[in-house]
């Protein structure tokens, strides 16, 4: 068999008439280049996936995977299709729960949700409260971000949604949660700080704690400076966001943080909380996921339940913005 191009509507046709457990192997075939692996990912057994590589093969005309001394390497074809059969998988899994009665006080469900250590630190706590206090049983779990979110839809597959600001790019239908800005924060033995403040003069001599989060290369600060801000780059770069409030710790570095998340840390009298000379940035968090679990009822609670967690946040906590 040989490579052929894939004509744009072919993937979404073709997967229509394949069932979900052929799906399902086809997406974990090319996830895992390796027979054993995916049969391990969906819970059969070796030969039985070689007899559906066998199938899948012969049903769409293309080798899929390719022997390459010990691995498997996926085709031109197999990359292309894809994308569509996760989307697929997704979408056939939704449409079978339409009809399904999804209750928060008796299902089982464990929702992923990819967030920063920024976010989890402001939603978990009235996330937790609310599900305790209306007595769900399902699962909220925080993972952490990873790569692909800017590149398209796709990536969004790989969880139930995202907690990511808006401006950086990430795919999909999207719900804003709360408003935050980008502060100052210090150790209170720093020598450029007077009266609680840093002057304009002196904030250009501090170092500045540079900030990275896991599968990102790039973070709402650095886009910030590019685009308008003032030309301060890293002196140190620690991974996370929380880590940056405590990399300040007995040093004269400024770390730029979200505000919610730099009072809650001074209170303990350590740091304070400055405003640097230039205007603050405003920052917009918000729930993104892919469009093909519009449909889906449990999805639905889940997007409903994180905004109502939000709107604790905005009562707990509402900077001046």
């Amino acid at each position: 068999m040989t490579n052929r191009e894939m004509d744009p509507h072919f993937a979404e046709s073709a997967l229509l008439r394949l069932d979900l457990n052929v799906i399902d192997a086809l997406v974990a075939l090319l996830d895992e280049r390796n027979l054993t692996n995916a049969a391990a990912a969906i819970g059969t057994s070796q030969p039985a996936m070689s007899a559906t590589l066998t199938k899948l093969r012969q049903y769409f005309g293309d080798e899929l995977l390719v022997r390459i001394g010990r691995d498997f390497r996926p085709t031109s074809f197999a990359r292309q299709l894809l994308p569509a059969a996760r989307a697929a998988s997704v979408l056939i899994r939704g449409v079978l729960r339409l009809d399904a009665a999804f209750d928060p006080l008796t299902d089982d469900r464990v929702f992923r949700v990819a967030a920063s250590d920024y976010a989890v630190a402001v939603l978990h706590g009235p996330l937790t409260g609310l599900l305790r206090a209306r007595r769900c049983t399902v699962t909220v779990e925080f993972v952490d971000m990873f790569a692909g979110l800017t590149e398209g839809t796709e990536a969004l597959l790989n969880c139930d949604a995202v907690v990511s600001p808006l401006g950086m790019g990430v795919y999909g239908n999207h719900i804003l949660l709360y408003r935050d800005r980008i502060v100052g924060f210090v150790d209170r033995d720093n020598r450029f700080l007077r009266d609680g403040t840093v002057d304009a003069a002196s904030y250009p001599l501090m170092p500045t704690i540079g900030i990275r989060f896991p599968g990102s290369s790039t973070t709402v600060v650095d886009r910030w400076i590019d685009d308008r801000g003032p030309d301060r780059r890293p002196s140190v770069e620690v991974l996370g966001g929380l880590g940056s409030l405590y990399a300040v710790s007995g040093s004269d570095a400024v770390a730029l943080v979200p505000e919610r998340v730099a009072r809650r840390a001074a209170r303990t009298g350590q740091f304070v909380v400055i405003h640097p000379p230039y205007p603050l940035l405003d920052m917009h968090e918000a729930l993104h996921w892919h469009p093909v679990r519009d449909l889906d009822p449990a999805h639905a609670w889940l997007r409903s339940t994180l905004v109502a967690a939000a709107a604790a946040v905005q009562d707990e906590f509402a900077p001046s913005l």
